[in-house]
């Protein structure tokens, strides 16, 4: 039997690791997206918002760092929460 060598923690190797780790969970994340694509549906809307409205998409995005799409997504889900709360 050969030596063994003790694993060293150079920045090299740990940064390896986290790019392992990150492409690990890439995939985890990706298998995930296509089991749940079958319950997921894409609707193109085009919407002419106000003033206000635009500032709050943008107000979003800079704030939370979420894409376009997914702070349109976040501020139409919250909406309908809150009109499903009044009576």
């Amino acid at each position: 039997m050969g030596k063994r060598h003790p694993q060293k923690n150079t920045a090299a190797h740990i940064e390896t690791t986290m790019t392992q780790q990150r492409m690990r969970i890439r995939k985890n994340l990706g298998q995930l997206m296509q089991e749940t694509s079958r319950q997921t549906y894409t609707v193109n809307i085009h919407v002419l918002t106000t003033e206000e409205m635009a500032a709050e998409i943008v107000s979003t995005i800079r704030t939370t760092g979420m894409a376009r799409s997914d702070a349109i997504r976040h501020i139409l889900k919250t909406g309908l929460a809150q009109i499903k709360k009044e009576p």
